[in-house]
């Protein structure tokens, strides 16, 4: 009897469920926008916040069919115009984003999927985006440059935010696979001996590193770089605050998936401080002008829709 009756239920919320997703909601010139592609914009939006961190728009589905709509007027207008995009050009762009990353195809796919978006997606955004651009550029509409004062501006409100720079100690001492035992046995003393110095005073690093370590480094402030060590990059993690030490042996440490045996290392954080406005300079440049370039495209498609025939069915 209950199962007849969940299956009278169903029978019920079936078609009204059929009928609120594949309803037309809006209609943009000759194209048609439904409740399908609404709740699926909605969900994109959703997966986004919670990955940026960031509130979501309220109200959120009017929010999500403005999106649509847009996108259905810049690709309509595109079409009129003859602006077209290639594969290559999409691909491309597409590249230097994982580049950036320093991401190969499969990973950055796989993070998509992480993201709950998939690289089809990401393809269809990014496609919009570049010929949105092309268009804009097209109706010879400007972007505001940022000039030197609002660039020193935008650091100073923001510069603990835009990174930070290191003043670094690094220690290592040899123990590798093939060394002879009593070889070994004195590295391993040695090890000991720092482990329990820098327990006792971890400040005292340069004169323990000096007295114990086959080689130690002080690399003063430096910033995050692929040019460093592998092992000395680890000083920029996230988890190792200033004035801690971190301690590990290099098979810990994988690079490109295979681990080295090679002996002990420690590294200290002495002191952090925002990185000098000279070296992220032309990054807040880049930055605040696509700040700038978004708020003039939004300006743009406004007008698009001034001008198109939009009819949103409540």
């Amino acid at each position: 009897m209950k199962l007849i009756l969940n299956l009278i239920i169903l029978s019920f919320t079936i078609p009204s469920y059929t009928y609120i997703v594949e309803r037309i909601v809006a209609k943009v010139n000759n194209d048609i926008i439904t409740g399908y592609d609404v709740i699926k914009k909605m969900n994109e939006m959703r997966s986004e916040a919670r990955i940026s961190k960031k509130r979501l728009p309220y109200p959120l589905r009017k929010h999500a069919l403005d999106k649509l709509i847009n996108a259905k007027l810049v690709m309509q207008t595109a079409k009129k115009e003859g602006v077209m995009v290639t594969r290559i050009e999409i691909e491309d762009r597409i590249d230097r984003i994982r580049k950036s990353k320093n991401m190969t195809i499969d990973q950055f796919k796989r993070e998509l999927k992480k993201e709950k978006s998939s690289y089809q997606k990401f393809y269809e955004k990014m496609k919009i985006n570049i010929v949105m651009r092309k268009l804009f550029s097209k109706g010879k509409n400007k972007v505001k440059k940022p000039t030197d004062k609002e660039i020193a501006a935008f650091y100073r409100k923001n510069k603990y935010k835009l990174g930070k720079s290191r003043h670094v100690k690094h220690l290592f001492v040899r123990k590798h696979v093939g060394m002879g035992y009593l070889k070994r046995a004195k590295q391993e003393a040695k090890i000991d001996k720092i482990k329990a110095a820098l327990k006792k005073n971890r400040w005292n690093f340069s004169n323990i590193a000096r007295r114990y370590a086959d080689s130690w480094k002080d690399y003063g402030f430096i910033k995050a770089s692929k040019d460093l060590p592998l092992v000395v990059r680890l000083a920029f993690s996230p988890k190792l605050k200033v004035g801690k030490v971190i301690e590990f042996y290099d098979y810990q440490v994988k690079l490109n998936g295979i681990p080295n045996f090679r002996g002990f290392h420690a590294l200290f954080i002495v002191r952090s401080k925002p990185l000098p406005l000279k070296d992220i300079k032309n990054g807040i440049y880049r930055f605040v002008y696509e700040k700038n370039m978004t708020k003039a495209i939004d300006v743009w498609v406004k007008k698009l829709r001034k001008n198109a025939h939009v009819v949103i069915n409540k």
